[in-house]
């Protein structure tokens, strides 16, 4: 009986831990370096509505305009799916969007316990990751990301912001139509980096670069794609990233600082000088190549 008595209360300690633990991980409040309060981690939307987002959240959801046709329509294309959210509070197109998206699923009645929602971070060592990593394996670099899934499955995403509206979007995806989102060719390039072997990939770049020439939305795509393999800890695939970046936009001051930045960290110092300079040969007082030239001198 003794050994009965131990062992229920061992689980009722067991049960009240994790409910503990479970609890102290949703809604996670940050401070960061510079004295920003962001989120990280799962979240509910009712942390948005609280301060300091709920500034932002609230006058946002509250501005936005329903087209109750489309929302209607979307709502029984929406009935056999689930949600899952990657924002940042950090972020000015999560700050614009997510508060639209909220509305929209709110005047649909979509149940929230379908919609999972994540915040992620922004600083160098954590770039675009949640404390539990939930956007692993997912190819999360843009936020907003919204990734539609049936039967565990996703079947489609839209990054950063819809190409005509929340309910159009969302109501082409769950429907199974044509549907390219914004920043695909970030998304492809991190399918192809995934899938195939870096070695490949080098012995032609030719092709790629002439691709990524005619499909890039500009120079922060493969920038943001680069940074997510930096802090994945895959230098190789961070450097390759930034290599094709740079054969695309070879005269843009941030894309030749992120190339210096990878060869600073792969020791190789000169090179890393040599890219810096260039930058201030096109921005004399780029601030990044400046302090990337002095951490180097010492």
């Amino acid at each position: 009986m003794k050994k009965i008595i131990t062992a229920f209360v061992a689980l009722i300690y067991l049960c009240i831990s994790y409910k503990s633990f479970a609890q102290k991980d949703i809604n996670k409040k940050v401070v960061t370096a510079d004295g920003d309060t962001i989120l990280l981690g799962h979240c509910k939307f009712s942390a948005l509505q609280e301060e300091p987002f709920s500034k932002w959240f609230v006058y946002n959801a509250d501005t936005t305009h329903i087209d109750t046709a489309s929302a209607n329509r979307l709502k029984k294309a929406l009935k056999h799916t689930k949600l899952e959210i990657f924002m940042g509070t950090w972020c000015g197109d999560s700050r614009r969007e997510v508060p639209q998206l909220y509305k929209l699923l709110k005047y649909i009645h979509y149940p929230e316990k379908n919609i999972r929602l994540i915040l992620v971070n922004n600083s160098t060592e954590h770039y675009k990751q949640s404390p539990q990593h939930e956007e692993s394996g997912k190819n999360i670099f843009r936020v907003p990301c919204v990734l539609v899934y049936q039967k565990d499955s996703v079947i489609g995403r839209v990054i950063e912001f819809p190409k005509e509206s929340w309910a159009k979007d969302l109501y082409k995806i769950a429907k199974g139509e044509e549907y390219t989102p914004n920043y695909f060719a970030g998304f492809d390039f991190m399918n192809l980096l995934n899938n195939k072997k870096l070695n490949e990939l080098q012995k032609d770049t030719t092709s790629l670069i002439s691709s990524l020439k005619q499909t890039l939305s500009g120079r922060s795509e493969l920038n943001a794609v680069g940074y997510v393999y930096y802090v994945m800890g895959d230098t190789a695939k961070t450097m390759f990233t930034f290599l094709m970046n740079y054969a695309v936009y070879p005269n843009e001051p941030r894309v030749i600082n992120s190339l210096a930045f990878i060869y600073n960290k792969r020791g190789d110092h000169d090179k890393a000088k040599e890219l810096y300079n260039k930058t201030l040969t096109i921005d004399p007082e780029n601030k990044t190549a400046k302090e990337g030239l002095e951490m180097l001198s010492q």
